[in-house]
């Protein structure tokens, strides 16, 4: 049961550390050189927006919320293109 639990507990914990930093790369709070240069950051960028529909899907009242940090993200975020925020 511990090691259940404490896997459990690595991969939420994982989660909201990862939800944080995509949030921060999404309003382009890090600067240029340490997203170009990090390694964990590419895993993040692909693993978040799948978390995030998954519970899009589960809360469904998330959705709209998810939209309007779709569109924070193209507001504060321009210069990036070619890239999509998209949840869904």
């Amino acid at each position: 049961n511990k090691v259940v639990g404490g896997a459990i507990g690595a991969a939420l914990a994982f989660t909201v550390l990862s939800l944080a930093l995509w949030y921060i790369n999404g309003f382009n709070i890090l600067s240029e050189q340490l997203t170009t240069s990090s390694s964990l950051l590419p895993v993040i960028d692909s693993y978040t927006p799948s978390i995030l529909t998954i519970v899009e899907q589960v809360l469904p009242f998330l959705k709209n919320m998810m939209a309007n940090f779709e569109a924070l993200f193209q507001q504060y975020n321009p210069t990036k293109e070619g890239e999509s925020v998209s949840f869904s």
